[in-house]
């Protein structure tokens, strides 16, 4: 069987025909350990305002080839050139952040600060309330428990990293995902991070 006529590489082709993405496989082959056999690597790439951005996903050889794979898990990794060192970390608090008091920055939104964790550098927190102004982007946000978003910069890129912790199992999945990065990344660009 064709890797392209597998359902799962079906569903990612036609997630980057409708977002205008360009979507690869590649095969990264494992010989070590307790481990022998290849990874697919499944990817698509876009770039939306200057930033490329990347979806992806590793799935096992066998299973993949024998087109047992009906979902997956996805990252999702956005990229822009800059000369500003940011960092942003963005989760749903829980018990430990009450303990411990990890995430103490506010955004001046009562009820996502009460519910969502954020850590931010110094550049950033002046700009957090401009970063978080869609509303339904807040209210998303306090009511999911499955995904979590990270700004870090080095060597003159900033890398913005999403992680969803449920599996996608249609075209459609994928790109309310993809939907929600963006409209995350917008309230960065809006709110002059990366200037």
């Amino acid at each position: 069987m064709k890797t392209a006529d597998i359902w799962l590489a079906k569903v990612w082709q036609e997630t980057a025909d409708i977002i205008g993405g360009e979507f690869t496989i590649s095969k990264q082959i494992i010989n070590g350990g307790c481990s022998c056999g290849a990874l697919y690597l499944l990817t698509i790439n876009i770039v939306y305002s200057g930033f490329d951005i990347c979806i992806s996903e590793a799935v096992g050889e066998y299973p993949f080839l024998r087109d047992e794979y009906k979902k997956c898990k996805i990252r999702i990794a956005a990229k822009k050139v800059t000369e500003r060192d940011v960092s942003l970390s963005v989760w749903r608090k829980d018990y430990m952040d009450w303990i411990f008091g990890f995430a103490n920055q506010r955004t001046g939104y009562r009820d996502f600060d009460k519910r969502i964790g954020i850590r931010a550098s110094k550049e950033i927190r002046k700009k957090l309330s401009a970063i978080f102004k869609n509303r339904s982007q807040r209210e998303e946000m306090i009511n999911d428990k499955c995904r979590t978003y990270n700004v870090d910069t080095s060597d003159g890129v900033a890398t913005i990293q999403f992680r969803l912790l449920k599996e996608v199992n249609s075209s459609e999945m994928i790109i309310e995902e993809y939907n929600r990065v963006i409209t995350f990344v917008d309230g960065l660009a809006d709110a002059g991070v990366f200037e």
